[in-house]
């Protein structure tokens, strides 16, 4: 019979930090390779674009770059280190768990990317000419997709999927192999990765809220 939690998964002894850590830095290595990730694609978009459309592409709307590395990983971590909490508090089977928190991650992440604008930028000038009223023709040039956005949206939403899957396998990896430490030390690694991460996902939340507010 297949039980719902392995050994290593079970609950957490009263101040062991140890699941805590092991969140934090599964969150962090899954939110390094889905920034890297992202930087990559969004590399590969823009290049593809500066290919057919020239300099008419828009350079200032590109958001995934590689500045935004650490801080994606940050924000990996805050997420792995809200994983271990849940997984410490339910009895879900961890396959079924890992699948559950993925999707709900993907949603809520990828809504506040979405609010914001952060996304993958397929942004060019086009030049276009239309009939005015008086049967003039005139030309004007505007900010288009090159790509559809519902693509670029479906391919943000994958890549957030695959990090929550990530974060799950990398914590059940860690959860086996992580050597034991003083108990300090994993609050170290926790407090580390946890709290500025928690400060990037306070920051989106704000940024979020600021949007809403001034509409």
């Amino acid at each position: 019979m297949t039980e719902s939690r392995t050994a290593t998964e079970a609950l957490a002894p009263t101040g062991n930090l140890r699941p805590y850590a092991v969140g934090a830095l599964s969150g962090a290595m899954a939110g390094f390779f889905f920034a890297v990730c992202a930087v990559l694609i969004q590399t590969a978009i823009t290049e593809t674009l500066i290919t057919r459309y020239g300099s008419s592409v828009d350079l200032s709307m590109v958001f995934f770059q590689p500045s935004l590395i650490i801080p994606l990983c940050l924000l990996g971590a805050f997420l792995g280190l809200a994983y271990a909490t849940a997984r410490l508090r339910t009895s879900w089977p961890a396959a079924g768990f890992g699948v559950a928190f993925a999707v709900l991650m993907a949603l809520v992440v990828g809504s506040l990317f979405l609010f914001n604008l952060m996304v993958f930028s397929t942004v060019v000038s086009a030049t276009r000419s239309f009939v005015i009223a008086n049967g003039f023709t005139k030309s004007g040039t505007f900010a288009e997709d090159a790509i559809p956005p519902a693509a670029t949206v479906s391919l943000l939403a994958v890549l957030l999927l695959l990090e929550g899957l990530a974060i799950h396998i990398f914590n059940k990896v860690g959860m086996r192999w992580m050597p034991r430490l003083p108990n300090v030390a994993y609050g170290a690694i926790t407090a580390g990765l946890g709290l500025p991460g928690l400060t990037m996902f306070g920051l989106l939340l704000f940024i979020s809220c600021s949007h809403a507010n001034s509409e």
